[in-house]
């Protein structure tokens, strides 16, 4: 279905480019309808979180590469620290990408997605500013991602581990 992304989740209609600016931060509804949801029962919850490797950001958003973990297994020797540190330094910075859903259970909200409005974002905080502006101060916000400290040691290990499996591959490759 082409096209599903400039389509308002709450009325079913297509703003069409508009509503990559309506969403950003946000969830997918049109800036007429947000007033319906003040004073709603909503949870704001983060789902999860993805490490991003961004090597470079336009006016249009972020350009995304996979980290290498065959460069962190040969060149860095699975020190996850010097890995981060060197592309930093050439200018590709890591960033968190949060997936999250606004739950609201009033009835007259539900649109066309049972109440669940999902989006994602880098900046987490911008987001929960949004959310309690449009539903208000009642907006309960449940963080099932883990703090951002736990975000990275958890894509660290993660890394390495990819990284060791990688390198094993490759020596029975070489057998």
């Amino acid at each position: 279905m082409a096209g599903i992304e400039k389509i308002c989740e709450f009325s079913d209609q297509y703003p069409g480019w508009e509503m990559y600016g309506y969403k950003r931060n946000g969830i997918q509804i049109m800036p007429e309808f947000r007033k319906l949801f003040r004073g709603a029962d909503a949870t704001l919850v983060i789902v999860s979180a993805e490490v991003h490797q961004v090597s470079f950001m336009s006016k249009r958003g972020y350009c995304y590469s996979s980290p290498c973990k065959w460069e962190l297994a040969e060149d860095f020797n699975f020190n996850v620290s010097d890995y981060v540190e060197y592309h930093e330094y050439m200018g590709k910075h890591f960033k968190i990408d949060y997936k999250y859903a606004l739950v609201v259970k009033d009835k007259a909200l539900q649109g066309t997605v049972s109440g669940r409005y999902t989006n994602w974002s880098m900046n987490l905080s911008t987001v929960m500013r949004k959310m309690k502006r449009m539903v208000g101060p009642n907006l309960r916000i449940v963080n099932e991602a883990g703090s951002r400290a736990q975000i990275l040691s958890n894509w660290r290990k993660q890394f390495i581990k990819d990284a060791r499996e990688c390198q094993a591959q490759e020596e029975r490759e070489a057998a």
